[in-house]
């Protein structure tokens, strides 16, 4: 007699699929766990959690070359569907999110520390003397690193 407990064991794609909401006429949200509250979904496979927009990738596309990210085309971080993900560098990627407004830049930033006007002020009363950085990074408490990369606008860019 066959033990009546005894089931044919769930795939990873199995296990994976149906922990998410297909909608046909636009994203597959993920509804198993999230990344900390930020929203991209977690999947538990091979003892580790893993992005779930990753997992979507490999088991449909293959394998995610070194270096690249899965991107999303409808910018939402909790969707798996195949046809919305990408690949693309790092660079890429935030470059992207900047053209669309969604990267918080400058004063939007949560971690930003200076504001728009800040950084002009900072631009328009730099001098080219000795321990003017130094005093900068005190008077805004950031440090002089922060300075001379808005000095020489390789941080801040979009600020005139």
């Amino acid at each position: 007699m066959a033990n009546q407990y005894t089931h044919s064991p769930v795939t990873v794609e199995q296990r994976f699929w149906s922990k998410v909401n297909r909608n046909t006429d636009g994203c597959w949200e993920w509804s198993g766990g999230s990344f900390n509250g930020v929203g991209y979904g977690l999947f538990w496979m091979n003892r580790k959690n893993r992005l779930a927009h990753r997992v979507a990738y490999e088991l449909t596309h293959g394998t995610i070359p070194v270096k690249l990210n899965v991107c999303h085309t409808c910018n939402n971080v909790r969707c798996v569907r195949p046809e919305h993900l990408y690949l693309d560098t790092q660079k890429g990627n935030i470059e992207y999110q900047i053209a669309l407004g969604r990267k918080a830049t400058g004063e939007r930033s949560p971690n930003a520390k200076l504001t728009d006007a800040d950084v002009r002020l900072i631009r328009s009363t730099y001098r080219h003397e000795r321990g003017v950085v130094k005093a900068l990074s005190k008077q805004f408490g950031v440090d002089r690193h922060i300075i001379t990369g808005i000095i020489k606008r390789r941080a801040w860019k979009h600020v005139e």
